[in-house]
């Protein structure tokens, strides 16, 4: 079972959040080809779900620490 921590926080974990088998799985899930998500969600469909819910977010949603519309000079590259 997910908790709601791995849940609400999908995108910080892909990022590299936690070493828990939770968040290890996660990774491991978002890595895999079709084959092998098909095989991870059986036997853990509750992060199989998560996963997917937070791929295919609505843009509008923002479920993860994403800037929107960042600042430019915030993300500038220094040359």
């Amino acid at each position: 079972m997910i908790s709601d921590f791995d849940r609400e926080n999908v995108g910080l974990i892909l990022r590299g959040h936690g070493d828990w088998f939770g968040a290890k799985l996660l990774r491991l899930y978002a890595k895999a080809d079709t084959q092998n998500r098909d095989r991870i969600a059986q036997g853990f469909p509750d992060y199989a779900e998560a996963y997917n819910a937070w791929f295919n977010r609505d843009a509008d949603a923002h479920w993860d620490d994403r800037p929107v519309n960042p600042d430019p000079e915030t993300y500038k590259i220094h040359e």
